[in-house]
Formats: C-alpha cells, sequence, structure tokens
C-alpha cells in the first residue's frame, strides 16, 4: 500500500518517527503528505525529541503560542546553525544576524544609553535553548534572570526575570531539574574566613512569580577547586584534595582525601569519574551521611578507594593535561559520554576523546597505546591557553567544543565518533573578536552572549527571525 493511502492518522504516527530531513523529503512527493507533513502533532513531537537528544531545556519554547513555522524552526534550528558555522570562510569572523544590549546601562534600561554609572556586567550564562540568561552584575543582589525571547526579532528585555538575593562571588553551573521543567543554578561566595559557601537555587518558568527559592547551602573547607553536579548530587573538590559529595535535597554527605591531585571531576549515575594528571579515576559514590549544620568544616574524612583506574595518553608530560568533560546539560538520554584530553605540551596540539560507556559500568577503551584509540582528534593552535576550554555541547551530529583564543570567541564542531579507529578534521569558526570578560554560546540556538570589557552585555543572533504564522 502507498504512503499516502493510508489513514491520516497512522500517516502521522510514522511521520512523527521520522527526521525533519525525512519529512521535508516526503513533503515534496504529493499533496497528502504534504499537507501530513505540517500537521503540528508532527512537528511537536520533533522538537520534544530535538529537545531530548540535544539537551535544550524545553521550558525554552511556549509550545501552546508557537505557529507551526516556529515549531519547525526551532527543531531545526541546530542544523541551520551547524550548516551555517560550516559554510562560513575559515579566516574570518561569522557575522551575526542580529545584536542587542540588555541590563543596566543599556539602551532598553536607561534613560542615557550607555550611562557611566551603570554596573558591569561579570559573567553570562545561557541556558541551552538560548531564551533565558543569567548575568551577574558589579552591585549588591546583582545576579539576575532574563528573558530573552524565543525569536532574535524579539525586543530586548527592559528588566530581569528574577534576582537572586546575594552574597556571592560567582555563576559554578547550571542544571536541568528532575522533571525537565525548571533550572537549577549553582553559586558561590568566599567567606572572610577562606571558606566557599556553595548555594543551590530553582527557578520554574511557569511559577516565575514565586521567584527563586533556595534549596540548600553548603560550607566548604578552603577554596572551590573543581565541581560537578548532576540532579541532586554536588561534587566538590577543594585545595586540600578534599572530595565531597552533598546529596542537597536529602542533605546528606560524605568526604574523602585523595592522593594526587584531580584536574576535572564528573557525575555520572551513581559513579564519579576524576581526571588526575596521568591517570583517569572511577570510584563509585559511598553512603552519605547526614549532616545538620550544612558544614564540611568539621567533617569526618572517611577512607574510600577507587573502583578503577588507568593512565591515559597524556602521561609524563611537562605541562598539565586539559579535559573538556560534558555539559551539566548532557542528554538524560545518551548512553555514552565523551571525555576530551588536550596537552598544551605537545608540538602540536590535539584533542582526544574517551568514551564512557554508561550501560556497561563506565566501559572505556583499554588501548592507550595508539592514540587513534582514544577517539577522534581535534588540532588546536600552538598559543591556545587550555583554561578556556568550556565544557561539551551538542549541535546536531557534533559535538560543539566552546573555546577562547586571545579575543576571539572559537566554536569547533567536532564528528561524534562512530568508530574508535576513525579521526576526522573538525570546523572551527571565530563568532566574535573582541575584548571581553566573559562569554556564553547556545548551540540549539545560535545565541551568544558576551560580557564586555566596558560592562555591558550583548546578544548575538546568529540565525534569522522566523515568521509568526
Amino acid at each position: 500500500m502507498a504512503l499516502e493511502l493510508l489513514p491520516y492518522d497512522i500517516l502521522l504516527s510514522i511521520l512523527s518517527l521520522l527526521s525533519p530531513k525525512e519529512i521535508f523529503n516526503l513533503r515534496k512527493t504529493c499533496r497528502t503528505l504534504h499537507s501530513a507533513s505540517q500537521a503540528r502533532t508532527v512537528w511537536l513531537t520533533c522538537l520534544h525529541h530535538t529537545c531530548a537528544t540535544q539537551g535544550i531545556f524545553l521550558p525554552t519554547f511556549p509550545l501552546e503560542d508557537m505557529s507551526i513555522a516556529q515549531i519547525e524552526h526551532a527543531v531545526l534550528s541546530p542544523s541551520l546553525l551547524s550548516a551555517r558555522i560550516k559554510k562560513s570562510p575559515e579566516n574570518q569572523v561569522v557575522l551575526p544576524k542580529r545584536t542587542q544590549v540588555i541590563g543596566p546601562g543599556s539602551a532598553s534600561t536607561s534613560s542615557e544609553p550607555g550611562e557611566s554609572d551603570a554596573p558591569a556586567c561579570l559573567q553570562v550564562c545561557l541556558v541551552p535553548g538560548g531564551r533565558y540568561l543569567f548575568a551577574r552584575f558589579a552591585q549588591p543582589n546583582g545576579l539576575s534572570l532574563w528573558d530573552l525571547g524565543l525569536s532574535s526579532a524579539d525586543p530586548a528585555p527592559s528588566s530581569p526575570l528574577a534576582v537572586i538575593e546575594g552574597p556571592y562571588d560567582g555563576i559554578i553551573s547550571t542544571t536541568p531539574t528532575p522533571d525537565g521543567l525548571g533550572i537549577r543554578i549553582c553559586t558561590y561566595f568566599n567567606s572572610r574566613s577562606g571558606n566557599t559557601h556553595v548555594s543551590i537555587h530553582e527557578f520554574y518558568p511557569s511559577k516565575a512569580e514565586k521567584g527563586f527559592e533556595r534549596l540548600g547551602t553548603l560550607e566548604l573547607k578552603g577554596i572551590l577547586h573543581i565541581h560537578s553536579h548532576s540532579m541532586q548530587l554536588f561534587v566538590a573538590l577543594d585545595h586540600f584534595q578534599n572530595v565531597t559529595v552533598w546529596d542537597y535535597h536529602e542533605n546528606t554527605s560524605t568526604t574523602w582525601q585523595l592522593e594526587s591531585i584531580a584536574l576535572e571531576v564528573l557525575i555520572v549515575g551513581e559513579q564519579i569519574v576524576l581526571l588526575h594528571e596521568e591517570q583517569i579515576a572511577v570510584w563509585d559514590i559511598p553512603p552519605l551521611s547526614r549532616h545538620a549544620n550544612n558544614s564540611m568544616v568539621h567533617e569526618e574524612v572517611i577512607h574510600h578507594s577507587s573502583k578503577f583506574e588507568f593512565y591515559h595518553i597524556y602521561t609524563a608530560m611537562s605541562m598539565p593535561t586539559a579535559f573538556s568533560v560534558p555539559s551539566p546539560w548532557w542528554p538524560v538520554s545518551a548512553r555514552d559520554f565523551y571525555v576530551g584530553l588536550v596537552n598544551p605540551a605537545q608540538p602540536t596540539p590535539e584533542m582526544f576523546f574517551y568514551k564512557f560507556d554508561q550501560s556497561a559500568q563506565l566501559g572505556y577503551y583499554m588501548d592507550t597505546g595508539n592514540p587513534s584509540q582514544a577517539g577522534r582528534a581535534l588540532s588546536l593552535p600552538d598559543d591556545l591557553d587550555c583554561r578556556t576550554l568550556f565544557g561539551l555541547r551538542l549541535c546536531e551530529n557534533d559535538f560543539c567544543q566552546r573555546w577562547q583564543l586571545h579575543t576571539d570567541v572559537m566554536i569547533s564542531l567536532i564528528p561524534i565518533p562512530s568508530s574508535r579507529e576513525e579521526r576526522y578534521t573538525a570546523i572551527t569558526r571565530s563568532m566574535y573578536s573582541d575584548a571581553m570578560v566573559d562569554f556564553d554560546f547556545c548551540s540549539a540556538s545560535g545565541r551568544l552572549a558576551i560580557a564586555t570589557v566596558v560592562g555591558q552585555v550583548r546578544i548575538l543572533d546568529f540565525l534569522p527571525p522566523v515568521r509568526s504564522m
């Protein structure tokens, strides 16, 4: 039976299982399939699938108010951005379709645009999807959440959606809530005693009038060195090499001390991956004990041993290895996750990837004698400061590696490994070239946020707006 002769409801069910490219191809075949391919239910299913597989915050999209054209555009945005980056000239900065300025001192919030007494922006953080932005300004209670709108055609917001009460010295990370409908943000401030206070707040856009809810606060001994945040677990490593695992929902925790310096940490289910200068170690999370005062300063340190560890490809190097780990927004549905490694002491800096299989208890490639066994390589500039590497995200069928080279925001699209024997060339382009304090880039929407040296927050959109109807 020809596809177009099927009952309409069955036809819609079939289309909902296809990729956007396949749906567009069928749209060109006949009137029946053309009509069915424009059904709202088909594209809503596609959008849910895109958010689940790309690590996009679903409440970014006001589904009930969106036209079919807007839903299609949201589904296609990662592939449209990927195509634009790959088609751009190699030695030219990719130009945005629109640039806006928001926050104190912008034209939308001041009687005098760019007024000199406006507090400077020190940090920006885009929630995947590109609609919501956290910005930290140099003023009391200056950490705020902004709704930038769904489309690049939307006007710049004149005021924040919500404000988090301080004190704080910075944003550590953001993650989705377990139900996927809210945002959790982790902040910190350093007290005069030299300890670090970590706070977790939660915000639901559907309940914006309630503002932020504080879920917990923890005092850590000394300075926070590295961290990982997933679901209701927060892992911290202080400069004394104490690892603390904190379940802020149950208010339970435990602490143990490492024998060697760890440079990065990652929570994967009920295990922790610690990345060291020469080896990678996997630890089971031990039982957590309840504590009442939210302070780890006098917490008992337990004895704990790693489950297994192995030497990675960059051992005995003259400079520390830098790691690129998955973003906290890495898709929950993903079975595998990857860790990128780069060492600036190499004659030609390259990034290699280790693949971990969660379904096989964090399986990994044991053969590290041949670097190709560790995954594909991304060539990097000789003068790269490895401290500017940001966590891995996804863009269509590629990794999106965000990094900074001097005053340029660099985006590398790296094919996701399908075989450990293969090696492909990454596509790298500059998306911005000017002095900056901080930046963040959303590969799902093609939106870049810049905290400039003059204190502004610039929002650059690299995809054109879509019509509402």
